[in-house]
């Protein structure tokens, strides 16, 4: 269910201060509460992928900076390699924030870090869509049964994450653009946006996007790396 918000005008002498507020029937506080059993899987899961990404980011790195004169900016190959690392390196950002949330036990460390990571999904939002363009789909057509890849990229990975995007990137433009980095010029609104809005809804954010990496980018990509590795084992073959 959608958070619903309500657009207050707040009576100070200085400004007309306008301020969303959660009008539904949800708690309004901005930390949410995660103990006991909960939190230590939660940590586990999040210090597992941690770990398996720190894994994999060498591996692309190298297998970008190994291949001998690939013009960076042109080459479509390069996107082979680019888009899963650039996806890991913000996706690493993130883990490393909610590990960060859920080990502290102060109620002000909380609430910035579920801003901070608010404000990276939100670039994240922006930024996914522009990764999947032109050049990652030209290099889909170059793969034996492109049109079925294609047609997977857009019906499984971009769908999954247009939905995710739908339900939070409201929620979140509104702490990207006013409190992750204090950028709003007016300090009352602030005040009450980190103190009103329920970040409940971060960590929802949080946990659907790392599960549409998980299980829908995830799966996609082993599914190139297989069809790639074939593809070369069989070129070696008529060698």
């Amino acid at each position: 269910m959608q958070p619903i918000y309500k657009k207050v005008q707040l009576n100070t002498k200085s400004t007309q201060t306008f301020v969303y507020l959660r009008v539904n029937s949800y708690s309004m506080k901005p930390t949410i509460s995660i103990q006991g059993e909960q939190k230590e899987s939660l940590i586990k899961t999040t210090e597992a992928l941690i770990d398996k990404i720190n894994r994999e980011i060498p591996m692309l790195k190298k297998s970008i900076t190994e291949v001998p004169n690939v013009h960076l900016a042109n080459e479509v190959s390069y996107h082979f390699a680019s888009v899963p690392l650039l996806l890991r390196l913000s996706l690493l950002d993130l883990c490393i924030l909610f590990k960060l949330y859920l080990e502290s036990n102060s109620d002000t460390e909380q609430n910035m870090l579920i801003r901070l990571i608010c404000g990276q999904l939100y670039e994240f939002t922006e930024d996914v869509p522009t990764l999947f363009g032109k050049k990652y789909r030209e290099l889909l057509s170059n793969f034996p049964n492109s049109g079925d890849l294609i047609k997977d990229l857009n019906g499984n990975v971009t769908k999954e994450f247009n939905l995710a995007k739908l339900r939070h990137v409201d929620f979140l433009k509104i702490i990207r653009h006013n409190v992750s980095h204090h950028k709003d010029i007016d300090a009352l609104w602030q005040y009450y946006l980190i103190n009103n809005i329920d970040f409940n809804w971060g960590i929802k954010a949080y946990i659907d996007f790392t599960q549409w990496y998980v299980s829908h980018y995830s799966t996609f990509e082993l599914k190139l790396i297989d069809i790639a590795m074939k593809a070369q084992a069989a070129t070696k073959n008529d060698c």
